[in-house]
């Protein structure tokens, strides 16, 4: 008689830790914490390169002295590309660098100046996550920025410090969409003696970020 009690105990206590295991397993969708309809993305992964791309609008401004009658900014249509290696430090934020290339535009600012610029700029950078889908980011670095003025005056460069931020929404693991705003320091005074300089410029971009 005990030994079928204790047999029958035995088969209860097993019954009960196999139905644990499996309710454990199955993710409850009715609960609102968990919405089954949505993807779930892996978290982030230790060192993954990544390319970026986008379009947007860069404001080039000038010196106050840079000339009478000139106005003191100008928007033109720019571009940007970059390539960079990402690093999860854990599940909220990650680290890296990239080396990116940017036209940012052909400003006309009237009396027959038009301000060319373009830079390569080499940045750290590092990325928070808020959840699965929506990440924000900063970076710093050095730019060599180029200038040219017009067609008949040689093209000038320097490296200026710059600084940028942004916002990303994932669409899955690989592909996200971005928004990303850099601040690039030109001079702040017109050199007469020197009739070049680099500008100020503000750029904002919208593209894509793909992770490989």
């Amino acid at each position: 008689m005990k030994k079928t009690l204790i047999f029958k105990s035995l088969a209860f206590v097993s019954i009960l830790s196999a139905t644990s295991a499996y309710a454990g397993g199955v993710s409850n969708c009715s609960t609102p914490e968990t919405n089954c309809n949505v993807p779930q993305l892996q978290s982030p992964q230790v060192g993954r390169f990544y390319f970026d791309a986008g379009v947007g609008r860069a404001t080039t401004s000038v010196p106050r002295n840079f000339g009478d009658g000139v106005p003191k900014n100008s928007d033109a249509t720019s571009l940007g590309f970059a390539v960079g290696y990402s690093q999860a430090v854990n599940d909220s934020w990650d680290i890296g660098g990239e080396v990116g290339y940017n036209f940012l535009g052909d400003s006309d600012f009237g009396n027959g100046i038009t301000i060319t610029t373009s830079s390569i700029d080499i940045a750290t950078l590092a990325s928070y996550h808020i959840d699965n889908r929506w990440s924000i980011f900063g970076k710093g670095g050095a730019a060599l920025m180029t200038s040219k003025y017009d067609a008949d005056t040689p093209a000038i460069s320097n490296v200026k410090p710059f600084m940028g931020v942004g916002a990303r929404y994932s669409i899955n693991d690989n592909l996200s969409l971005q928004a990303t705003y850099s601040h690039y320091f030109g001079d702040k005074k017109f050199d007469e003696s020197a009739p070049y300089m680099i500008p100020i410029i503000d750029n904002v971009l919208v593209g894509v970020h793909y992770k490989f």
